[in-house]
């Protein structure tokens, strides 16, 4: 097999919507019941999910570096996982402002 071939199979053409439901169904239920029990259980879940999530912030975070790249295609890419850390860093702004509001009435 040359590398081009190899190259198209490590490609994938999976939505985010398919994938996110694969990841979610891997993990398992993050939400906590009220039972030590179950929320034993899930609290592993929850750690499993924040050491994904930390994983895939930190890919973007490698991407988001290309955006002053000269190769077009380095700097859209680039472009788009910055926007998307920028995005990323406004809503949980945004989540900590709302929380103190609440904390604090």
């Amino acid at each position: 097999m040359d590398v081009r071939q190899k190259g198209k199979l490590m490609d994938n053409n999976i939505n985010a919507d398919t994938i996110l439901a694969v990841v979610r169904k891997l993990i398992g239920n993050t939400e906590p019941y009220g039972d030590s029990a179950i929320d034993c259980n899930r609290t592993e879940n929850l750690d499993n999910l924040i050491h994904v999530i930390d994983g895939l912030l930190r890919d973007v975070e490698k991407v988001a570096v290309y955006k002053e790249r000269n190769e077009s295609s380095m700097q859209t890419m680039g472009k788009k996982a910055d926007e998307a850390l920028t995005d990323w860093h406004a809503y949980i702004e945004e989540y900590f402002t709302i929380w103190e509001q609440r904390r604090t009435e």
